[in-house]
Protein backbone atom coordinates (compact mmCIF):
# COMPACT_ATOMS: atom_id res chain seq x y z
CA UNK A 1 0.00 0.00 0.00
CA UNK A 2 2.83 2.37 0.82
CA UNK A 3 4.29 1.95 -2.65
CA UNK A 4 0.96 2.74 -4.32
CA UNK A 5 0.32 5.71 -2.04
CA UNK A 6 3.72 7.19 -2.90
CA UNK A 7 2.96 6.81 -6.61
CA UNK A 8 -0.41 8.55 -6.26
CA UNK A 9 1.18 11.41 -4.36
CA UNK A 10 3.65 11.89 -7.20
CA UNK A 11 0.60 12.40 -9.42
CA UNK A 12 -0.68 15.12 -7.03
CA UNK A 13 -3.48 12.90 -5.69
CA UNK A 14 -4.16 12.57 -1.98
CA UNK A 15 -4.00 9.11 -0.44
CA UNK A 16 -3.80 7.52 2.99
CA UNK A 17 -3.73 4.05 4.52
CA UNK A 18 -5.93 3.07 7.45
CA UNK A 19 -3.68 1.85 10.24
CA UNK A 20 -4.19 0.84 13.89
CA UNK A 21 -1.94 3.67 15.15
CA UNK A 22 -3.23 6.53 12.98
CA UNK A 23 -3.07 9.97 14.54
CA UNK A 24 -6.35 11.70 15.32
CA UNK A 25 -5.88 14.39 12.68
CA UNK A 26 -5.68 11.81 9.86
CA UNK A 27 -8.68 9.93 11.27
CA UNK A 28 -10.64 13.18 11.25
CA UNK A 29 -9.64 13.84 7.62
CA UNK A 30 -10.72 10.34 6.59
CA UNK A 31 -14.10 10.85 8.26
CA UNK A 32 -14.52 14.13 6.39
CA UNK A 33 -13.70 12.50 3.05
CA UNK A 34 -10.58 14.62 2.46
CA UNK A 35 -8.58 11.97 0.54
CA UNK A 36 -8.92 10.92 -3.11
CA UNK A 37 -7.88 7.36 -2.20
CA UNK A 38 -8.17 5.49 1.10
CA UNK A 39 -6.26 2.21 1.33
CA UNK A 40 -6.82 -0.53 3.87
CA UNK A 41 -6.23 -4.19 4.57
CA UNK A 42 -9.41 -6.29 4.87
CA UNK A 43 -8.66 -6.82 8.57
CA UNK A 44 -8.71 -3.06 9.28
CA UNK A 45 -11.55 -2.06 6.96
CA UNK A 46 -13.90 -4.62 8.53
CA UNK A 47 -13.43 -3.30 12.06
CA UNK A 48 -16.69 -1.85 13.48
CA UNK A 49 -15.14 1.62 13.90
CA UNK A 50 -14.32 2.00 10.19
CA UNK A 51 -17.54 0.35 9.02
CA UNK A 52 -19.42 3.03 10.96
CA UNK A 53 -17.32 5.72 9.25
CA UNK A 54 -18.09 4.24 5.82
CA UNK A 55 -21.82 4.35 6.59
CA UNK A 56 -21.75 8.06 7.41
CA UNK A 57 -23.55 10.55 5.18
CA UNK A 58 -20.24 12.12 4.14
CA UNK A 59 -18.90 8.81 2.85
CA UNK A 60 -22.20 7.87 1.21
CA UNK A 61 -22.10 11.14 -0.73
CA UNK A 62 -18.42 11.09 -1.70
CA UNK A 63 -17.63 7.41 -2.34
CA UNK A 64 -17.08 6.69 -6.03
CA UNK A 65 -15.95 3.07 -5.93
CA UNK A 66 -15.06 0.17 -3.66
CA UNK A 67 -11.94 -1.36 -5.21
CA UNK A 68 -10.66 -4.83 -4.27
CA UNK A 69 -7.08 -5.08 -5.54
CA UNK A 70 -5.38 -8.48 -5.93
CA UNK A 71 -8.86 -10.00 -5.76
CA UNK A 72 -7.59 -13.54 -6.32
CA UNK A 73 -6.56 -13.49 -2.63
CA UNK A 74 -10.27 -13.80 -1.78
CA UNK A 75 -10.07 -17.34 -3.11
CA UNK A 76 -6.40 -18.12 -2.45
CA UNK A 77 -6.14 -16.85 1.13
CA UNK A 78 -9.72 -16.54 2.35
CA UNK A 79 -10.22 -20.05 3.71
CA UNK A 80 -7.42 -20.44 6.25
CA UNK A 81 -4.75 -17.75 6.00
CA UNK A 82 -6.61 -14.42 6.15
CA UNK A 83 -10.29 -15.17 6.61
CA UNK A 84 -11.30 -11.52 6.39
CA UNK A 85 -10.92 -11.74 2.60
CA UNK A 86 -14.03 -13.94 2.59
CA UNK A 87 -16.00 -11.23 4.41
CA UNK A 88 -15.28 -8.31 2.11
CA UNK A 89 -18.89 -8.43 0.90
CA UNK A 90 -19.81 -6.80 4.24
CA UNK A 91 -18.21 -3.58 2.97
CA UNK A 92 -20.74 -3.44 0.14
CA UNK A 93 -23.52 -2.71 2.61
CA UNK A 94 -21.41 0.05 4.20
CA UNK A 95 -19.89 1.63 1.08
CA UNK A 96 -22.74 2.17 -1.38
CA UNK A 97 -20.71 2.48 -4.57
CA UNK A 98 -19.83 0.38 -7.64
CA UNK A 99 -17.40 -2.48 -6.96
CA UNK A 100 -14.22 -3.00 -8.99
CA UNK A 101 -12.30 -6.25 -8.37
CA UNK A 102 -8.82 -6.36 -9.92
CA UNK A 103 -6.37 -9.21 -10.44
CA UNK A 104 -3.74 -10.01 -13.04
CA UNK A 105 -3.93 -13.77 -12.54
CA UNK A 106 -6.96 -15.96 -11.99
CA UNK A 107 -8.56 -19.17 -13.14
CA UNK A 108 -12.22 -19.57 -14.03
CA UNK A 109 -12.77 -21.14 -10.61
CA UNK A 110 -11.11 -18.18 -8.89
CA UNK A 111 -13.24 -15.71 -10.87
CA UNK A 112 -16.37 -17.56 -9.81
CA UNK A 113 -15.20 -17.53 -6.19
CA UNK A 114 -14.54 -13.78 -6.32
CA UNK A 115 -18.04 -13.07 -7.62
CA UNK A 116 -19.61 -15.40 -5.06
CA UNK A 117 -17.71 -13.99 -2.09
CA UNK A 118 -18.36 -10.37 -3.10
CA UNK A 119 -21.99 -11.29 -3.80
CA UNK A 120 -21.88 -9.79 -7.28
CA UNK A 121 -24.44 -11.23 -9.69
CA UNK A 122 -24.23 -8.82 -12.62
CA UNK A 123 -20.49 -8.29 -13.06
CA UNK A 124 -19.01 -7.16 -16.35
CA UNK A 125 -15.74 -9.08 -16.73
CA UNK A 126 -12.88 -7.44 -18.64
CA UNK A 127 -10.21 -9.99 -19.51
CA UNK A 128 -6.96 -10.04 -21.43
CA UNK A 129 -4.32 -12.71 -21.80
CA UNK A 130 -1.91 -12.80 -18.84
CA UNK A 131 0.94 -13.84 -21.17
CA UNK A 132 4.26 -12.04 -20.82
CA UNK A 133 5.97 -12.88 -24.12
CA UNK A 134 9.14 -10.98 -23.23
CA UNK A 135 9.86 -13.43 -20.38
CA UNK A 136 11.57 -16.74 -21.19
CA UNK A 137 10.31 -19.58 -18.95
CA UNK A 138 12.90 -22.11 -17.79
CA UNK A 139 12.05 -25.07 -15.55
CA UNK A 140 15.05 -27.16 -14.57
CA UNK A 141 15.46 -29.99 -12.07
CA UNK A 142 18.33 -29.37 -9.65
CA UNK A 143 21.24 -31.73 -10.23
CA UNK A 144 22.58 -31.19 -6.72
CA UNK A 145 21.03 -30.84 -3.29
CA UNK A 146 23.75 -28.39 -2.24
CA UNK A 147 22.67 -24.76 -2.18
CA UNK A 148 26.21 -23.71 -3.06
CA UNK A 149 25.90 -25.49 -6.41
CA UNK A 150 22.44 -24.06 -7.08
CA UNK A 151 23.65 -20.50 -6.43
CA UNK A 152 27.10 -20.74 -7.98
CA UNK A 153 26.07 -18.89 -11.16
CA UNK A 154 24.75 -15.97 -9.07
CA UNK A 155 27.98 -15.69 -7.10
CA UNK A 156 30.01 -15.70 -10.31
CA UNK A 157 27.73 -13.16 -11.98
CA UNK A 158 27.84 -10.72 -9.06
CA UNK A 159 31.60 -11.08 -8.64
CA UNK A 160 32.31 -10.55 -12.34
CA UNK A 161 29.87 -7.68 -12.89
CA UNK A 162 29.79 -5.92 -9.53
CA UNK A 163 27.52 -2.86 -9.67
CA UNK A 164 26.73 -3.59 -13.34
CA UNK A 165 25.15 -6.96 -12.45
CA UNK A 166 21.67 -7.78 -13.66
CA UNK A 167 18.81 -7.18 -11.24
CA UNK A 168 17.79 -10.54 -9.78
CA UNK A 169 15.06 -11.71 -7.39
CA UNK A 170 15.52 -15.12 -5.77
CA UNK A 171 12.26 -16.47 -4.34
CA UNK A 172 12.45 -19.06 -1.56
CA UNK A 173 9.57 -20.82 0.16
CA UNK A 174 10.47 -20.05 3.76
CA UNK A 175 12.11 -17.35 5.84
CA UNK A 176 14.72 -19.85 7.01
CA UNK A 177 15.70 -20.66 3.43
CA UNK A 178 15.86 -16.94 2.54
CA UNK A 179 18.26 -16.34 5.44
CA UNK A 180 20.30 -19.42 4.53
CA UNK A 181 20.69 -18.37 0.89
CA UNK A 182 21.46 -14.74 1.77
CA UNK A 183 24.16 -15.72 4.29
CA UNK A 184 25.63 -18.20 1.80
CA UNK A 185 25.83 -15.63 -1.02
CA UNK A 186 27.38 -13.02 1.22
CA UNK A 187 29.87 -15.54 2.60
CA UNK A 188 30.89 -16.81 -0.84
CA UNK A 189 31.31 -13.28 -2.18
CA UNK A 190 33.17 -11.89 0.82
CA UNK A 191 34.15 -8.28 0.17
CA UNK A 192 32.83 -8.69 -3.39
CA UNK A 193 29.33 -8.57 -1.90
CA UNK A 194 29.82 -4.78 -1.94
CA UNK A 195 30.19 -2.51 -4.95
CA UNK A 196 33.78 -1.37 -5.42
CA UNK A 197 34.55 -3.36 -2.25
CA UNK A 198 33.24 -0.53 -0.09
CA UNK A 199 31.67 -2.25 2.90
CA UNK A 200 28.60 -0.23 3.82
CA UNK A 201 24.84 -0.57 3.28
CA UNK A 202 24.73 1.81 0.32
CA UNK A 203 27.21 -0.38 -1.59
CA UNK A 204 25.65 -3.76 -0.78
CA UNK A 205 24.94 -5.85 -3.90
CA UNK A 206 22.68 -8.32 -2.10
CA UNK A 207 20.02 -8.18 0.61
CA UNK A 208 17.02 -10.17 1.83
CA UNK A 209 13.32 -9.37 2.25
CA UNK A 210 10.69 -11.24 4.26
CA UNK A 211 7.93 -10.55 6.76
CA UNK A 212 10.17 -10.90 9.82
CA UNK A 213 12.81 -8.31 9.00
CA UNK A 214 12.60 -5.08 10.99
CA UNK A 215 9.74 -2.85 9.86
CA UNK A 216 12.07 0.13 9.55
CA UNK A 217 14.32 -1.81 7.15
CA UNK A 218 11.62 -2.77 4.63
CA UNK A 219 11.03 0.67 3.06
CA UNK A 220 14.76 1.28 2.67
CA UNK A 221 15.39 -2.11 1.04
CA UNK A 222 12.51 -1.54 -1.37
CA UNK A 223 13.70 2.00 -2.11
CA UNK A 224 17.17 0.78 -3.02
CA UNK A 225 15.90 -2.12 -5.11
CA UNK A 226 13.47 0.12 -6.98
CA UNK A 227 16.16 2.72 -7.68
CA UNK A 228 17.80 1.91 -11.05
CA UNK A 229 20.94 3.75 -9.93
CA UNK A 230 21.48 1.92 -6.63
CA UNK A 231 24.00 -0.88 -6.14
CA UNK A 232 21.46 -3.40 -4.81
CA UNK A 233 21.27 -5.99 -7.59
CA UNK A 234 20.11 -9.21 -5.93
CA UNK A 235 17.27 -9.65 -3.46
CA UNK A 236 16.55 -12.99 -1.77
CA UNK A 237 12.90 -12.99 -0.73
CA UNK A 238 9.75 -14.81 0.26
CA UNK A 239 6.38 -13.95 -1.28
CA UNK A 240 6.38 -10.93 1.06
CA UNK A 241 8.07 -9.28 -1.94
CA UNK A 242 5.18 -9.66 -4.32
CA UNK A 243 1.83 -7.93 -4.68
CA UNK A 244 1.65 -4.20 -5.14
CA UNK A 245 5.39 -3.69 -5.53
CA UNK A 246 6.27 -1.89 -8.75
CA UNK A 247 9.84 -2.64 -9.83
CA UNK A 248 10.16 -2.29 -13.59
CA UNK A 249 13.73 -3.32 -14.37
CA UNK A 250 14.15 -6.81 -12.89
CA UNK A 251 16.06 -8.99 -15.38
CA UNK A 252 15.82 -12.43 -13.74
CA UNK A 253 13.37 -14.01 -11.31
CA UNK A 254 14.63 -17.28 -9.87
CA UNK A 255 12.57 -19.74 -7.84
CA UNK A 256 14.89 -21.78 -5.64
CA UNK A 257 12.66 -24.81 -5.19
CA UNK A 258 9.26 -25.42 -6.69
CA UNK A 259 6.68 -22.62 -6.47
CA UNK A 260 3.58 -23.53 -4.47
CA UNK A 261 0.88 -22.97 -7.09
CA UNK A 262 0.54 -21.92 -10.71
CA UNK A 263 -1.13 -18.68 -9.62
CA UNK A 264 1.63 -17.79 -7.15
CA UNK A 265 4.30 -18.71 -9.70
CA UNK A 266 2.86 -16.41 -12.36
CA UNK A 267 2.44 -13.60 -9.83
CA UNK A 268 6.08 -13.92 -8.77
CA UNK A 269 7.45 -14.45 -12.28
CA UNK A 270 5.48 -11.34 -13.24
CA UNK A 271 7.88 -9.21 -11.18
CA UNK A 272 10.31 -9.72 -14.07
CA UNK A 273 10.90 -7.30 -16.96
CA UNK A 274 7.88 -5.09 -16.42
CA UNK A 275 9.39 -2.41 -18.62
CA UNK A 276 9.31 -4.72 -21.66
CA UNK A 277 12.98 -5.71 -21.59
CA UNK A 278 13.87 -9.38 -22.19
CA UNK A 279 13.34 -11.26 -18.93
CA UNK A 280 14.15 -14.72 -17.63
CA UNK A 281 12.01 -16.78 -15.26
CA UNK A 282 14.22 -19.54 -13.89
CA UNK A 283 12.69 -22.30 -11.74
CA UNK A 284 15.22 -24.66 -10.18
CA UNK A 285 12.95 -27.25 -8.60
CA UNK A 286 13.69 -30.40 -6.62
CA UNK A 287 11.73 -33.49 -5.63
CA UNK A 288 11.43 -32.36 -2.01
CA UNK A 289 9.58 -29.09 -2.71
CA UNK A 290 7.75 -30.47 -5.74
CA UNK A 291 6.24 -33.35 -3.77
CA UNK A 292 5.62 -31.35 -0.59
CA UNK A 293 2.14 -30.82 0.86
CA UNK A 294 2.26 -27.12 0.05
CA UNK A 295 2.69 -27.69 -3.71
CA UNK A 296 -0.49 -27.87 -5.77
CA UNK A 297 -1.25 -30.79 -8.09
CA UNK A 298 -1.63 -28.36 -10.99
CA UNK A 299 1.91 -27.06 -10.52
CA UNK A 300 3.27 -30.61 -10.32
CA UNK A 301 1.45 -31.49 -13.54
CA UNK A 302 2.91 -28.49 -15.39
CA UNK A 303 6.44 -29.26 -14.21
CA UNK A 304 6.21 -32.93 -15.13
CA UNK A 305 4.41 -32.39 -18.46
CA UNK A 306 6.57 -32.67 -21.57
CA UNK A 307 4.60 -29.96 -23.40
CA UNK A 308 5.06 -26.21 -23.62
CA UNK A 309 5.32 -24.68 -20.13
CA UNK A 310 3.88 -21.34 -21.25
CA UNK A 311 0.92 -22.90 -23.02
CA UNK A 312 0.06 -25.12 -20.05
CA UNK A 313 0.34 -22.22 -17.60
CA UNK A 314 -1.83 -19.94 -19.75
CA UNK A 315 -4.45 -22.64 -20.20
CA UNK A 316 -4.63 -23.03 -16.45
CA UNK A 317 -5.16 -19.27 -16.25
CA UNK A 318 -8.02 -19.42 -18.74
CA UNK A 319 -6.17 -18.47 -21.95
CA UNK A 320 -6.69 -21.20 -24.54
CA UNK A 321 -5.63 -19.13 -27.55
CA UNK A 322 -1.83 -19.17 -27.17
CA UNK A 323 0.31 -20.86 -29.85
CA UNK A 324 4.04 -20.50 -30.49
CA UNK A 325 4.57 -22.24 -33.84
CA UNK A 326 4.40 -19.28 -36.22
CA UNK A 327 8.19 -19.12 -36.66
CA UNK A 328 10.19 -22.32 -36.33
CA UNK A 329 13.92 -22.37 -36.99
CA UNK A 330 15.24 -24.79 -39.60
CA UNK A 331 18.56 -25.10 -37.82
CA UNK A 332 20.60 -22.49 -39.70
CA UNK A 333 20.14 -19.31 -37.63
CA UNK A 334 23.88 -18.79 -36.95
CA UNK A 335 23.46 -16.55 -33.87
CA UNK A 336 24.33 -16.83 -30.19
CA UNK A 337 20.65 -17.31 -29.52
CA UNK A 338 17.98 -18.57 -31.89
CA UNK A 339 15.10 -16.07 -32.08
CA UNK A 340 12.39 -18.37 -33.41
CA UNK A 341 9.16 -18.62 -31.41
CA UNK A 342 10.18 -22.02 -30.04
CA UNK A 343 13.50 -20.83 -28.61
CA UNK A 344 12.01 -17.59 -27.26
CA UNK A 345 9.18 -19.39 -25.45
CA UNK A 346 10.32 -21.83 -22.79
CA UNK A 347 12.89 -24.50 -22.00
CA UNK A 348 10.57 -27.27 -23.18
CA UNK A 349 9.97 -25.68 -26.58
CA UNK A 350 13.62 -24.68 -26.87
CA UNK A 351 14.59 -28.34 -26.64
CA UNK A 352 12.42 -29.19 -29.65
CA UNK A 353 14.06 -26.62 -31.95
CA UNK A 354 16.24 -27.94 -34.78
CA UNK A 355 19.05 -25.45 -34.19
CA UNK A 356 22.28 -26.62 -32.59
CA UNK A 357 22.53 -23.76 -30.12
CA UNK A 358 19.15 -23.92 -28.42
CA UNK A 359 20.12 -26.31 -25.63
CA UNK A 360 23.26 -24.30 -24.87
CA UNK A 361 21.25 -21.23 -23.91
CA UNK A 362 20.69 -20.86 -20.16
CA UNK A 363 20.21 -18.31 -17.41
CA UNK A 364 24.00 -17.92 -17.31
CA UNK A 365 24.15 -17.07 -21.01
CA UNK A 366 21.17 -14.74 -20.63
CA UNK A 367 22.93 -12.84 -17.85
CA UNK A 368 25.97 -12.41 -20.08
CA UNK A 369 24.33 -11.09 -23.24
CA UNK A 370 21.44 -8.90 -22.13
CA UNK A 371 23.41 -5.74 -21.57
CA UNK A 372 20.65 -3.33 -22.47
CA UNK A 373 16.87 -3.26 -21.94
CA UNK A 374 16.38 -2.95 -25.71
CA UNK A 375 18.78 -5.80 -26.59
CA UNK A 376 16.95 -8.28 -28.82
CA UNK A 377 19.31 -11.09 -27.84
CA UNK A 378 20.58 -11.64 -31.36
Amino acid sequence: MGDQINTLRQWNLTAVALEPDMDQEKIKMVKQGCFNFVFSSPETALKPFWKDVFMSNTWREKSLALVIDEAHCISEWGENFRKEFKHLHELRSAIRAPVLALTATSTNAVKADILKCLQIEDAHIVHRSPDRPNIFIDFQKAESTEIEKKCEWIVNHLRENNSAAKKIIIYCRSIDRVSQVFILLRSCLGIDAYANRIKDSNHALIDMFHSSIHENSKPEILRLFQDPNSNLSCLVATVALAMGIQIDDVDIVMHLGSPKTVLSYWQEAGRCARDGRPGYSYVLYDNFTLSGKGTSKDLKKIVEDSGCFRQNILRYLGDNEFTNDSEICEGHCGTDRCLCTKCMCCSSCRGSCLCNISNKFSVIKFAQITDDPTDTLN
